[in-house]
């Protein structure tokens, strides 16, 4: 079963059109970097996978349910989006708690509505969540503040969150862009173990394509909300990403998808 089926997936903001006939499978068990210049549509597209954006016409398949269907949402919407982790920039804990009440709130989605509203928790789930932090590397710091944390720190800690949720899928929105190098390679090196001890479907968003490199198998390349490059990363060369992060790509210019077409509008114009 595809861990994600898109297809068609068309996005405008009034008049502009910022996502143009996507369509993507990603298996279970995959780790894939998405890449692209700024303003390409790849944040764009990780909220419509989680269900935070709707398109105007398109699909988007969720572990075999739909979570929309042109415009309009899965009435499961929250179950479905309980099994999927997101990951921000800029970390999205509550600074005033502790860790450990960070990772906790992972578990809300799961535990039952009087308890989640009252933030009561059993022992056994304060165990896992401690757990939780200790995969992470940071069992240690369980009673501080969050915002005692270092960036890379906090970063971790929004990733035992999502472990602590359960997520099938986990979608990580540039969770390196703010970091240093050491802290940015402790946060992928921590997603690259989830995703293979747990077999978890990891999709990361990426400006530095040296860590799609090294981390993600599979690389999916966006320009102006246009898939140009779907396939094994290696394969990425200096020339295919010297056009895509500089001037306007033309279609000799990326390198062929396996089955699949070139979707720009305007390069099928060119080739006719």
């Amino acid at each position: 079963m595809q861990a994600i089926n898109i297809s068609g997936l068309n996005k405008f903001y009034g008049r502009k059109q910022v996502l143009f006939d996507i369509d993507l499978d990603f298996p279970q068990a995959q780790m894939v970097a998405l890449i692209g210049p700024s303003g390409s549509g790849k944040s764009t597209l990780l909220r419509h996978i989680n269900g935070l954006n709707v398109a105007e016409s398109g699909q988007i398949q969720v572990n075999g349910q739909d979570l929309f269907n042109n415009g309009r949402l899965n009435r499961q919407v929250r179950q479905q989006r309980s099994k999927i982790g997101y990951i921000f920039q800029q970390f999205n804990l509550v600074n005033r708690l502790s860790v450990l009440d960070n990772v906790l709130i992972g578990a809300l989605g799961r535990i039952p509505k009087w308890r989640a509203y009252l933030r009561l928790f059993t022992p056994a789930e304060k165990q896992e969540a401690f757990d939780c932090l200790a995969r992470v590397g940071l069992a240690e710091f369980v009673h501080q503040r969050a915002s005692t944390l270092s960036g890379g720190q906090q970063q971790r800690v929004a990733i035992a969150k999502i472990l602590m949720q359960q997520a099938d899928i986990i979608l990580a929105d540039e969770p390196i862009a703010s970091l240093d190098p050491e802290s940015a390679k402790s946060v992928m090196n921590t997603l690259q173990n989830i995703h293979e001890q747990d077999g978890k479907t990891v999709i990361v968003t990426l400006h530095q394509v040296d860590y799609a490199r090294r981390y993600c198998p599979r690389t999916v390349a966006l320009k102006q909300g246009v898939v140009q490059f779907d396939g094994v990363t290696h394969e990425l060369s200096d020339g295919f990403l010297n056009q895509l992060y500089g001037s306007e790509m033309r279609p000799e210019d990326a390198i062929p998808v396996t089955n699949r077409p070139v979707l720009n509008p305007s390069m099928a114009a060119i080739t006719q």
